[in-house]
């Protein structure tokens, strides 16, 4: 028995030393696809869940009362998931209120795993387990949405986003801006985005996940509704990887005024321009990363609504918008 448990806390031991470093080197880049990043993140839940179990199975605290073993459990979480956030912030990585509440919810699936299998009881096993495989779901709930809505990205191809999934926020970035899902002003199905943008320099919104591959197809469109009374200046941009790579210069990439009436709007655009658009180069059509909508120098709140952000197999039957009041 002796030998078992040595073996067993050498496993443990050899898993945090891995998965505890990772929270220090290495990691996704920019470029690293969703499912990637949020599988990476979910190491925090992963490695805490480890951790406590091994320290409330193998040591001492074995014996201790559920009470005690709660309490070591969440301070223990918070300390140390708070300290190794600082040293992340140390070395120049990002402090994340989100990575600590993953450490927490991994503290309590090893706490309840533990309990399922040192204490001598059916009730504790079932419960126990019970327990901590629903909070080890939900301490890799990013990872498993993020699969999921690849999927059924990948279902509705040519459809880049048509807002019917709350999943589908979590494709988009933005900054000085708000995002929400709205049944107001949906061009297909019921349901369209609605983008808040706030004064600012350069409020955005950009989808960052969709399917990458577009040398088959044609042309893109999307439909946008606006509140404003007046008509409204916008940018749409379109980049690729190598674009990423090489320092985003303004002229490696494709840039398009629009110009926003009140009420519907519609634009469709030619791919083929958006692959020549580079100054120097043509612009990668297997390897488009971003798809974005910005304004420059935001003095009030713009509010409007995207939807049917899609490619089609046909050319753009116009260069410009279609406006219905």
């Amino acid at each position: 028995m002796q030998i078992k448990n040595s073996i067993q806390i050498g496993i443990f031991a050899t898993m945090t030393v891995v998965l505890g470093s990772l929270l220090f080197i290495g990691g996704p880049q920019d470029d690293s696809g969703r499912v990637i990043k949020e599988f990476w993140n979910s190491g925090h839940a992963i490695l805490f869940a480890i951790l406590t179990f091994a320290l409330l199975s193998y040591t001492p605290l074995k014996n201790s009362s559920l009470t005690k073993k709660i309490v070591f459990t969440i301070l223990f979480s918070l300390i140390v998931g708070l300290i190794t956030e600082v040293i992340q912030l140390l070395i120049g990585r990002n402090l994340s209120a989100e990575d600590l509440i993953n450490d927490l919810i991994g503290g309590l699936a090893g706490l309840a795993f533990s309990v399922a299998f040192t204490r001598r009881s059916a009730l504790y096993l079932l419960s126990g387990t019970f327990i901590g495989v629903v909070l080890s779901l939900v301490g890799i709930r990013g990872f498993i949405l993020s699969a999921i809505d690849e999927f059924r990205m990948s279902q509705e191809f040519p459809l880049l986003s048509g807002f019917e999934s709350f999943i589908e926020l979590e494709r988009w970035d933005f900054e000085h801006a708000n995002i929400s899902l709205s049944n107001q002003h949906a061009s297909t199905g019921v349901q369209s985005m609605r983008v808040e943008f706030l004064p600012g320099k350069y409020p955005f919104i950009r989808l960052d996940y969709f399917e990458r591959d577009w040398q088959n197809k044609k042309s893109i469109s999307f439909d946008i509704y606006s509140e404003s009374e007046n008509s409204v200046t916008m940018v749409f941009k379109v980049y690729d990887l190598t674009h990423l790579r090489s320092g985003y210069y303004f002229n490696d990439r494709y840039n398009k005024r629009l110009n926003l009436l009140p009420g519907n709007n519609r634009f469709s655009f030619d791919l083929a321009e958006i692959e020549s658009s580079p100054s120097n180069r043509q612009m990668d059509m297997s390897e488009i990363i971003a798809v974005s909508l910005f304004t420059i120098d935001l003095k009030q709140p713009f509010v409007f609504y995207i939807d049917s952000l899609m490619l089609s197999d046909s050319q753009a039957k116009i260069e410009k918008q279609i406006h219905d009041q």
